[in-house]
């Protein structure tokens, strides 16, 4: 039995996830980004007490099939920022590749379920993860662009200005770099 559970942005979430199984009793495979596999059959109540759980803790069952998509694209977009290289195509075809769809579904389904574009979140993330490599200061802004794929920095600068209303310099200097959690976006 697969479940699907949304809001997993980190491996403290696999972790808690995979705790919280194991604490009940449920034999599983290991906990994916995104969903787990019982290797058992749970009834109603079991299912509740588990979303009570996972609640508690930012998490949600998914059972609407758009939104298990929504959270398999979020997923997509996560390795995909997080990875070492580039995947050496367009985002639309990799989430393709990925979500096993037509990324005009993909599109149409996301901007339905969360009121913004894959574009839009993809920036947002993109961001993020700039400013935990600014605040780390072990990268300078060129090196950042270039492990966020960016074709050039002040292309990266652009973006990280329009959305976070500075530049990444400012950024740097600024005394309270405050980040927003990957379950918040």
């Amino acid at each position: 039995m697969r479940l699907f559970i949304e809001n997993m942005s980190t491996l403290r979430c696999i972790q808690r996830v995979d705790a919280e199984l194991t604490k009940r009793g449920f034999p599983h495979l290991p906990v994916q980004m995104g969903y787990v596999d019982l290797l058992v059959d749970i009834i109603a109540e079991q299912e509740q007490e588990l979303q009570v759980c996972f609640e508690q803790c930012k998490l949600a069952l998914i059972k609407r099939k758009a939104l298990i998509m929504v959270e398999r694209i979020k997923h997509a977009i996560y390795d995909m920022i997080n990875a070492e290289k580039s995947p050496g195509h367009k985002t639309s075809a990799y989430l393709s590749d990925k979500c096993k769809a037509n990324y005009n579904y993909l599109s149409n389904v996301f901007k339905q379920e969360t009121g913004e574009t894959i574009s839009d979140f993809f920036n947002k993330m993109s961001i993020e993860k700039a400013k935990e490599l600014i605040s780390y200061g072990e990268h300078n802004l060129t090196d950042i662009a270039y492990i966020l794929h960016y074709s050039s920095v002040a292309y990266f600068s652009s973006q990280f200005k329009k959305i976070t209303g500075m530049t990444p310099s400012a950024y740097r200097q600024s005394v309270h770099q405050e980040r927003d959690g990957l379950e918040n976006l």
